[in-house]
Formats: structure tokens, C-alpha cells, sequence
């Protein structure tokens, strides 16, 4: 018999992936934790959405032939990219904040933008030694790092994700002075290629794949406990 009554069904219905669980249940929003076994849903929900948004890539590139359509389905990836990351940190961050913190260092934590990557991952890795750029490995799971010649294109891109959000696409100094963009000047409209729209999408793969280790692994039983 189901958990819950009918007219109280919630908004996402999973299927726990932990083998020796397989519990099904329904959650508010896209990430939850199975009632039976307490494991979120997090890694494989994001990871199906991530490949499916790359699936959608190679379909448009090879079925829109109209330029202005393809781009605005990069821009959208952009744009959606980052959300789908934040909503995944977020819904980690609540096993960070079980961990014994001072009232301000818990402020922080709380307050922590995840749209901003580079910096997120730079103030995780000061405060927990932890990170999204690199995962330091286990036994059976191999150390992994995001090469430091990608930072500044990633940086590029969450500005250009700012930029399409709050300003229309079009350059304005803010950009300017922080990505020290020369191929834009000013009230240009940005425009996001297929190949960097593969690439940024890639990168925030791999920064939720570290992130979701260093959370799930990085820590030691008395640390959690």
C-alpha cells in the first residue's frame, strides 16, 4: 500500500537505486530522501538530467537548421545548467549543516551562492576541505580533478548566464571588468555556441559528480556522527 493518501500525492515519484533497497516513493520538488534506507535521489536524477540535456544537444545540432532557434537552445542549456546545479548543492548543503558549526560559520553556509562555481568551490574548500573542482579518491573511486585551464571559461559562462538572465544577453561593463573579455564590447549580445554549450554542461557534470563524493564519502564516521 502506498505511504501517503491520494489527494495528498506529491510532485516526483522515484525508485530508491541502492540494490539492496529499491524502495519507491513520492517527494516535494526534484531531490529527496528514500523513507526506507535515508539515501537521497540527488546523483541519479541530476545525472539523467544532464545526460538528457546533452542527448537534446546533439538532436538539435543535427535536426534545427535555423541559427537563431539552435542558439537559443544553448542559451537555455546555460541558463538551466547552473539552476540544476544550485538545486543539487542545496539539497547537499543539508548534510553539511548537520556538521558541528559556529553560529557564523552556519550563517555562511546558509548564505553560500552556488551559482557563483569558482567561488563556491574556493570557500567549501576553506571551510571543509572539500570541494567541486576535485574529488581526492577512495579505494574504488579514482581521484578526479577539473583541469584549472577550464576555470576561466567557466567563469566566462556563469557571466554569460548572468548576463542572458538580468540584462538581456547585451554586454555591460560588469561583464567586462570581471571576464576581461576582449572578443565583446560593450551592448554586444553575447551569443553561446554549440560546442561551448557542450563543454559548460560537461564541466558542471563533472564539479556535481566531485561535489556529491567529497558530501557523500569525503567524510570520516566521527565527523557525521
Amino acid at each position: 500500500m502506498a505511504w501517503h493518501y491520494s489527494e495528498v500525492k506529491q510532485q516526483l515519484h522515484f525508485v530508491c537505486q541502492t540494490n539492496s533497497c529499491t524502495s519507491q516513493t513520492d517527494i516535494l520538488g526534484e531531490y529527496g530522501y528514500c523513507p526506507r534506507c535515508g539515501l537521497s535521489n540527488a546523483r541519479t536524477g541530476f545525472f539523467q538530467a544532464v545526460d538528457k540535456e546533452l542527448t537534446r544537444l546533439e538532436e538539435v545540432r543535427s535536426t534545427v537548421s535555423d541559427r537563431h532557434e539552435r542558439e537559443n537552445v544553448w542559451e537555455k542549456m546555460t541558463v538551466d545548467a547552473v539552476s540544476q546545479f544550485e538545486a543539487l548543492a542545496k539539497h547537499r548543503r543539508r548534510r553539511l549543516l548537520r556538521l558541528p558549526l559556529t553560529p557564523n560559520r552556519r550563517r555562511e553556509l546558509e548564505g553560500l551562492n552556488f551559482q557563483q562555481l569558482v567561488n563556491a568551490n574556493r570557500l567549501l574548500t576553506q571551510w571543509f576541505d572539500i570541494g567541486m573542482l576535485e574529488w581526492a579518491g577512495k579505494a574504488n573511486n579514482a581521484k578526479r580533478q577539473v583541469p584549472h585551464s577550464e576555470l576561466e571559461f567557466i567563469k566566462i559562462m556563469v557571466q554569460k548566464r548572468h548576463i542572458l538572465i538580468h540584462n538581456g544577453g547585451a554586454v555591460d561593463h560588469e561583464y567586462l571588468n570581471t571576464t576581461g573579455d576582449t572578443s565583446l564590447q560593450l551592448d554586444e549580445r553575447i551569443r553561446i555556441r554549440s560546442k561551448q554549450a557542450k563543454r559548460f554542461l560537461i564541466l558542471i557534470r563533472d564539479m556535481a559528480r566531485n561535489l556529491l563524493d567529497n558530501v557523500e564519502e569525503g567524510f570520516s564516521q566521527e565527523q557525521t556522527a
